[in-house]
């Protein structure tokens, strides 16, 4: 299950774009070999002041960031939801300021950005970490195309709708 929040206080969000997060992030589980239905995800879209707040609180950095990822599990394991049943992946929250700012400085749309955002932090809550080594960025990054590709292809195909498969 994906639950997504939109506490930006000036920008809202087409469904279209709640879409765009639930297929990215049912992507990137399946291509992890990961059962969608076995998880659970609560994303948060909010602006870059309180990401500020966030980033300062748990990084110790003063500037906004574009997403941020609060895994609950580790090395593969999490935690059961007693109520749902499903393993709870954590928390991911993304800046629609900031996605909507890398959107226009890399000549791209924000649906693409917010996709690469939900891919990013997915594989992050499942164990993927670009900082660790040059290999893990290799392999975190060629995995983050894959999906992303997956990606435009649903989105490119007509009948397709959240939950069915292609």
């Amino acid at each position: 299950m994906i639950k997504i929040r939109n506490i930006h206080p000036v920008t809202a969000i087409k469904g279209e774009l709640r879409f765009i997060i639930r297929i990215s992030a049912l992507e990137t589980l399946k291509y992890c070999r990961k059962n969608p239905d076995d998880f659970s995800l609560d994303i948060l879209l909010t602006d870059e002041f309180i990401m500020r707040k966030v980033n300062n609180a748990y990084r110790g950095k003063t500037r906004s960031t574009d997403v941020l990822t609060f895994p609950l599990g580790e090395n593969g394991k999490w935690t059961a939801d007693p109520e749902t049943n499903t393993f709870m992946l954590g928390d991911t929250l993304i800046s629609l300021d900031d996605a909507i700012n890398q959107a226009i400085s890399y000549g791209h749309t924000l649906e693409r950005e917010i996709a690469f955002l939900t891919v990013h932090s997915l594989l992050h809550h499942l164990g993927f970490d670009h900082e660790t080594s040059l290999e893990d960025e290799k392999r975190m990054f060629a995995i983050q195309d894959d999906v992303l590709k997956s990606v435009a292809h649903r989105l490119k195909a007509p009948t397709v709708r959240d939950g069915e498969t292609t």
